[in-house]
């Protein structure tokens, strides 16, 4: 039997958040700032509105690379301490399974080791 729920307390993996986040006006929960994947800049200079200004992406949020690397390193989820407690209580089993569909990137047939890479 599968139950499913929801526990208001526990963070959320929410990639659209990236798509409409607005890093000059982070938004807050719980007067805690939410905190991207990315790490972005513009052209345009302050206080100007200079025809063709941008945003461009610049680096990985630290953070969240900081994150990813321990994680890899230890090969497992990296989480805060006593957050098990904190979400469902002593003694209960709080694992969880996640699935998402994340974006992609065309791999070309040689990383796969379909096709030997060229050596010329």
């Amino acid at each position: 039997m599968t139950i499913l729920t929801s526990y208001p307390e526990v963070r959320t993996l929410n990639f659209t958040f990236e798509e409409i986040y607005e890093w000059r006006q982070p938004p807050k929960i719980d007067r805690l700032f939410e905190i991207p994947l990315s790490l972005w800049n513009t052209t345009k200079e302050p206080e100007k509105d200079t025809p063709g200004w941008f945003d461009y992406y610049t680096a990985p949020n630290p953070s969240f690379q900081n994150t990813a690397t321990i994680g890899s390193f230890l090969e497992e989820a990296v989480m805060r301490r006593n957050a098990p407690i904190e979400t469902c209580g002593s003694g209960w089993n709080c694992s969880f399974e996640i699935q998402f569909i994340a974006p992609a990137t065309s791999v070309p047939n040689w990383a796969m080791g379909l096709i030997p890479m060229s050596t010329t």
